[in-house]
């Protein structure tokens, strides 16, 4: 099953720079009803197997459906040897937090162990003893290459929410939310993507995690903007921070390190720097629903 989801995620990431105006994001937001009668309910949260991770290189679409099992094939290696983790994590933590800070809930310890079930009627059946269960699962992650720079790379991150009556089974709040770097005007070559045990991959997917942590905290379960979780600063736009600041940084203190040299009066010229950017706000991660 897991090789069928690849492989429609495959032609589906192919296909995206041509038909993203096409895609779709649903929400079903939490009504007051729901949210007002959660304070002092518990939350059970369950644990989801990770999907297949899907590494698009150039060689690898050239062969078609066998570059698809491929690319998940060194997908799952990579993520594997270095350890790199389902930023589902960060979304079922962070919005069982809001859960509790925002409507009173009591959420429950992770589940130990992983689950297939995906439907709302299976859910409900998880947790019996539990008021409500929420359910995070990543639908899709992968890394790709532009159609335009084959030798660049942006990534790509899907996740599902539910909020579930466990005694009714009644679906109380779903959403889903699709995201992707490709707007964002740094674009890492696959050295950059991978070294350091794939630390710039993992910092892009974890951003990716927490854009749509507040997405569906906001949409999806209608948390107010100052119960929102907060971004830490260094996942606000990990691309800039790497490839940019610490690169300058890095300059910097290779020129500190050489001998000062005396430069002649006559050479000095007026500064005609660009104007400072800011990058306290999150770089402009698309979401399906802007498309």
């Amino acid at each position: 099953m897991k090789h069928t989801v690849s492989i429609v995620l495959f032609w589906a990431l192919l296909a995206a720079p041509l038909f993203e105006a096409d895609a779709k994001t649903k929400t079903d937001a939490l009504s007051d009803a729901d949210a007002t009668a959660m304070r002092g309910k518990t939350v059970a949260i369950t644990l989801h197997e990770s999907p297949d991770f899907s590494a698009m290189t150039p060689g690898k679409v050239l062969t078609g459906l066998i570059g698809a099992f491929a690319m998940t094939a060194s997908g799952n290696k990579l993520v594997n040897s270095n350890n790199v983790q389902d930023p589902a994590r960060i979304v079922r933590e962070q919005l069982a937090n809001a859960l509790r800070d925002t409507y009173g809930a009591l959420p429950q310890a992770v589940d130990e162990t992983e689950t297939k079930s995906t439907q709302t009627g299976e859910l409900a059946k998880l947790h019996p003893q539990s008021d409500y269960i929420l359910s995070v699962k990543t639908r899709g992650w992968s890394y790709a290459y532009f159609p335009t720079a084959f030798d660049r790379f942006w990534t790509h991150y899907i996740v599902e929410t539910k909020l579930v009556d466990s005694r009714s089974g009644r679906l109380m709040s779903k959403g889903v939310c699709a995201t992707h770097t490709r707007p964002n005007p740094i674009r890492p070559s696959i050295e950059q993507l991978l070294a350091n045990q794939a630390q710039l991959l993992k910092d892009m997917l974890d951003a990716s995690g927490w854009f749509c942590t507040r997405e569906l905290a906001q949409k999806a379960l209608r948390v107010p903007d100052d119960k929102l979780p907060v971004v830490p600063p260094e996942l606000v736009d990990p691309l800039h921070t790497t490839l940019v600041v610490n690169t300058e940084q890095d300059a910097a203190t290779d020129v500190d390190k050489e001998p000062a040299v005396a430069t002649p009066a006559a050479e000095i010229t007026g500064s005609t720097e660009n104007e400072p950017v800011d990058h306290s706000e999150p770089p402009p991660q698309r979401s399906a629903e802007d498309h």
